[in-house]
């Protein structure tokens, strides 16, 4: 998500609704929404992710009835896992992102604009034109700290770029394995996260790395995230990769996190 956020509770303003549009439904065709020099590899990034979980899916053979898209924004993920799995559960903590997602779902389309220079906005259309898509797919507000205790488990699970936001990052993972977890047994957890600490989100004493151990060595957010999947939750770890993405803030001025994907395998 975003560093330059304070909460999130900033997540509901409109302006960041046009940027994850932008972002989940990349208009590839309008140069001026997709200019030449932006890097190809960190476009369509959250259609990326759902094709490399669809993929390991399709490698190993795992099931393909259900997943769950956790931090599912405003719903490019979602959708996409839809191509594979028959039914696709998402949530999101933002209430304006799940309100766009389930306009996206009912109609096909929404409208929204994107800054193009000082006062000027660039008016675009996110499409999703699958009814067949569409129809898989269930929006709602939810929060990955508090899921339900009812919510079942699922073939595959993706939580794109959410370890990082979580108040309590190495309480939701424990919750996602094991015999009990939310991925059910020899089913799929994708992760991906650029690692951007940020005590607005996550206090300092619950970050999973970042940090210096008590003999001052540094300690490293990926170990200690492979250390709790696999020591604790029981997963394997079957992939892992840089994934770059773009967010525009402007025609010329665009952040460009590196998250690292991670798809693990519950070993239970």
């Amino acid at each position: 998500m975003p560093e330059e956020l304070g909460g999130n509770e900033k997540y509901d303003k409109n302006s960041w609704l046009g940027k994850y549009l932008h972002l989940h439904f990349p208009p590839l065709d309008n140069p001026n929404a997709i200019p030449s020099f932006l890097p190809k590899e960190a476009l369509n990034f959250p259609v990326k992710c759902a094709e490399l979980l669809i993929a390991q899916s399709q490698q190993l053979g795992t099931g393909t009835l259900s997943a769950l898209d956790i931090g599912c924004a405003v719903g490019g993920s979602s959708f996409a896992l839809a191509s594979h799995y028959q039914n696709v559960r998402a949530m999101d903590i933002s209430e304006i992102f799940i309100h766009a997602a389930n306009q996206l779902k009912e109609t096909g389309h929404i409208n929204y604009e994107v800054v193009h220079e000082g006062n000027v906005n660039l008016p675009l259309v996110a499409v999703e034109d699958d009814v067949m898509i569409r129809d898989r797919v269930s929006f709602e507000v939810g929060d990955a700290m508090k899921l339900p205790s009812n919510i079942g488990q699922f073939d595959a699970v993706l939580m794109a770029n959410v370890v990082c936001r979580l108040p309590d990052p190495r309480a939701c993972l424990r919750r996602l394995g094991g015999q009990d977890g939310i991925v059910r047994p020899g089913g799929l957890l994708m992760l991906t996260t650029p690692f951007s600490w940020d005590e607005n989100f996550t206090p300092s004493d619950t970050w999973i790395g970042g940090t210096l151990d008590s003999s001052g060595e540094p300690v490293s957010s990926t170990k200690k995230l492979q250390e709790i999947l696999e020591d604790q939750s029981q997963f394997e770890l079957i992939h892992s990769s840089d994934m770059p993405l773009v967010i525009r803030n402007h025609f010329r001025h665009y952040e460009f996190p590196v998250a690292l994907a991670t798809v693990w395998r519950n070993a239970s």
